[in-house]
């Protein structure tokens, strides 16, 4: 029993001493390291690694990550802090509890990994390779910065295929890395890719392909969409059945009911309603078409009785009872009308046929209107469905199918049926016109297609069509002629670039003015003189343009040769009979130049039409190519109304004379407008009235 006792009180004391032996061993280490004795410290720290390798290997680790020793090395700094963090659980508690002064802790084994696993990154950042970021991910799987290094690596991946731009390789990318920041991108870049990809011959039967492939594209809309351009593009009633016919389901298929009826329609009656309900009786909107055949012969006109608006007939037949704070023009049927300061629609039959909710409406333009609430636009249907939420600061009007509009600060596109087309991002925004649009990007312009790829890139302060091929740039306020891949084709910067008229396009520099032709290429010496309106009256008629030399006008060809001598003091818009003076009275000559009215004029504009508003004195009349007064020289203002009429001005009063010298609305009007096709509105005493102009009539209320 007593030798039994002594072997185990003999176990225990070498126990002790060797625990107490290691831990000294350790400590010492870490003494040599307060110190800075590197040295003796990484001596101590490997010749302890087998005795406690989680403690000796983080004490190696500090020692290999501080930079002020000769032993720095990051790569055997992260070996060693992960051997630490890996079997700090093998470390004696009482040698965890005696090494904790000198920091020995899991944390800030954890936190001197994070801190070599950051440097990492920044070296995979500064390599910013696809291979340095998969390193540095699949070897610091705890990083705080693996997300970002994740990121910035699809971030290089997304923008090679980009480069590439195949429908393939973002399938492949979106299959591989279904978790990736940019699957939302890729995604959508992938569908783009395969839509163009699968119709780039722009033929009827690929877009139907497309659709029965891929029902779930978010580019159907657009391939529905050019189906219904193809089918329809000759616009006639029978593309529009045959289309209805064969696409029963297509999106557009109500605008093609709703465009047949307006083909069909085009000499509008009840008859022709009614013969269009026998012939379509299966068209979806049998309520219009019974208005429409009732009040097919109204043509009406808003009137102010008093501080209310109504509407009444041709005839002067009060129609609609004047209760309306405000009433507008009927346009497809609908008038807006505001009734308690709040905005609505009514049709020819003062039905209220979208309620009055709006703080502002504007008239429907293609079954669309824009209206406002609380400051924010959207755009209605006829049934008052909000196509677009009322949720924008910005809308414009459609053009080839789509409107710019902003939620925010960034512009997008959308489609008539209410869908993004064309993503947010822009910071101002432009209609289309034949099938592009002006955007800016970062302060610079660009021009995008129906889909929002580049035609032009942001790479100019503002950028236009010059011709097919080649654009018009500015940049520090100077102009420039570049193709579309914004390549300049000279050096030549002018400080204006006008508009190609007759092949031609005025450009300026230092207040002098040349031509440039098609190409960009100078074509016209910049010799002469900039004159009041140059970009606007120097343009080419006729294979001529005014010009302008020390003060005097005259008239070049475009060999940039004088064809009239530089001996006027101004001359008019080139025309039939040019007016021209030389100082002394103004007169008209002919096109080969001949002085056809002598000058006697105090000021005249060239002939328009066989007629040319002149002035002598202060008064102001209408002569005809003979130089006959047709209408006196005696009124304070004349102003071209109408082909055949001239609005006058009297006494602060204005009416209408025609060419022949008829007085067709009495001089005692305060304002006359020209409102819609063959009506004038006439203005008189805070009182409305109109002039009909195909019967030659003033119609009162």
């Amino acid at each position: 029993m007593k030798v039994l006792l002594n072997s185990i009180l003999l176990f225990l004391f070498l126990s002790v001493f060797a625990f107490s032996n290691k831990a000294a061993n350790i400590e010492n280490g870490y003494k040599a390291l307060k110190v800075y004795n590197y040295f003796e410290a990484k001596r101590i720290f490997y010749k302890s690694l087998k005795k406690d390798s989680s403690s000796a290997a983080f004490g190696l680790a500090t020692i290999y990550y501080r930079k002020d020793n000769p032993f720095h090395s990051l790569d055997s700094a992260f070996l060693y802090v992960q051997v630490a963090e890996r079997n700090y659980n093998t470390t004696n508690v009482k040698t965890r509890d005696k090494l904790f002064t000198y920091g020995f802790e899991h944390i800030e084994i954890v936190r001197l990994r994070d801190s070599i696993s950051t440097i990492y990154f920044n070296q995979a950042v500064k390599e910013n390779t696809v291979l340095a970021y998969n390193t540095f991910i699949e070897n610091h799987p705890w990083a705080q910065e693996r997300f970002r290094a994740i990121y910035k690596r699809d971030a290089i991946v997304f923008k090679g295929l980009k480069e590439k731009n195949k429908s393939f390789l973002y399938k492949e990318f979106l299959d591989n890395n279904p978790s990736s920041h940019f699957v939302r991108l890729a995604q959508t870049e992938y569908e783009l890719s395969l839509f163009k990809e699968m119709t780039v011959s722009g033929e009827l039967e690929d877009y139907v392909k497309f659709i029965s492939l891929h029902p779930n594209n978010r580019y159907v809309k657009d391939a529905e969409d050019r189906i219904y351009r193809l089918v329809t593009a000759g616009n006639e009633v029978a593309d529009f059945k045959r289309f209805i016919e064969r696409f029963p389901f297509n999106r557009n298929l109500k605008d093609a009911w709703r465009k047949l009826y307006q083909l069909y329609m085009i000499d509008y009656s009840d008859e022709r309603a009614a013969q269009f309900k026998v012939d379509f009786p299966n068209y979806p909107f049998q309520y219009e078409l019974e208005q429409d055949i009732k009040f097919a012969q109204r043509n009406l006109l808003p009137i102010k009785n008093g501080d209310f608006f109504g509407a009444m007939n041709y005839e002067g037949e009060l129609i609609l009872e004047a209760n309306y704070d405000y009433l507008g023009f009927f346009n497809e049927g609908l008038a807006v009308a505001v009734r308690n300061g709040r905005y609505g629609f009514i049709d020819k039959g003062n039905n209220v046929v979208i309620d009055f909710l709006y703080d502002e409406a504007f008239a429907f333009e293609g079954g669309r209107a824009i209206v406002s609430l609380n400051d924010k636009l959207g755009v209605i249907d006829r049934t008052g469905k909000a196509l677009l939420p009322i949720e924008f600061e910005d809308i414009g009007g459609f053009s080839d199918g789509l409107t710019y509009a902003s939620k925010d600060s960034l512009y997008g596109y959308f489609d008539k049926s209410g869908s993004l087309r064309i993503e947010e991002r822009f910071e101002e925004a432009f209609s289309f016109s034949k099938g592009m649009a002006k955007v800016q990007v970062e302060g610079k312009q660009a021009i995008i297609d129906t889909y929002g790829t580049y035609i032009v890139e942001p790479k100019y302060e503002k950028v236009r069509f010059f011709s097919d091929s080649l654009i018009v740039y500015v940049e520090n306020e100077k102009f420039g002629i570049a193709d579309i891949y914004l390549c300049p084709i000279d050096s030549i910067q002018y400080d204006v670039i006008g508009e190609l008229n007759e092949g031609l396009a005025i450009v300026s520099s230092d207040r002098k003015i040349g031509y440039i032709d098609s190409t960009g290429r100078l074509a016209i010496e910049i010799k002469f003189d900039e004159f009041p309106n140059f970009m606007e009256k120097g343009v080419f008629k006729a294979s001529m343009a005014i010009a302008s030399n020390k003060g005097k006008y005259g008239i070049i060809g475009k060999d940039g040769n004088q064809i009239l001598p530089f001996r006027y003091l101004k001359i008019g818009d080139i025309s039939a009979l040019t007016a021209f003076t030389k100082g002394k009275g103004w007169g008209f000559f002919d096109l080969a130049y001949d002085i056809k009215i002598k000058p006697s004029f105090d000021y005249a504009e060239s002939f328009q039409e066989g007629f040319a508003i002149v002035q002598k004195g202060n008064n102001w009349g209408v002569i005809d190519t003979s130089g006959t007064e047709i209408i006196p020289t005696e009124f304070e203002m004349v102003d071209r109304m109408l082909d055949f009429a001239f609005i006058v001005t009297d006494s602060n009063k204005v009416g209408l004379i025609d060419v022949c010298g008829f007085e067709l609305i009495p001089i005692v009007y305060d304002q006359i407008r020209y409102v819609k096709e063959d009506v004038l509105l006439l203005l008189k005493d805070n009182q409305m009235s109109y002039y009909q102009i195909s019967t030659d009539e003033i119609v009162y209320f």
